[in-house]
């Protein structure tokens, strides 16, 4: 298992990203491509904070070739998806996540 992150510099409060200068740096989207490229499954799960120098857009194109090929967490409050793992509940599942 590969476990990639949106932006390269991390925090535990999101607010904090805003902060940094260049909060994705220079090799993530480097980084990225390799794990998911290596990965059988390849989920995504950035959670309520995703829009934040639009990269959940920025990821999302790069994964382009994977469409169809990519799962989300879900669970039973249906909120928002892609759900981070940290936010669900027990009865969590995957699905096909869709390019919206």
């Amino acid at each position: 298992m590969e476990i990639v992150n949106l932006f390269s510099y991390r925090v535990t409060d999101s607010s904090e990203l805003k902060k940094v200068p260049e909060p994705v740096g220079k090799e993530n989207n480097y980084f990225i491509n390799k794990a998911v490229k290596d990965a059988e499954l390849k989920i995504v799960g950035w959670g309520k904070d995703d829009k934040y120098m639009r990269r959940n857009e920025a990821v999302l194109n790069l994964l382009t070739s994977y469409k169809g090929k990519i799962k989300c967490f879900t669970d039973s409050r249906g909120w928002q998806l892609p759900r981070h793992p940290r936010r669900l509940k027990k009865d969590f599942k995957f699905i096909d996540y869709s390019y919206q």
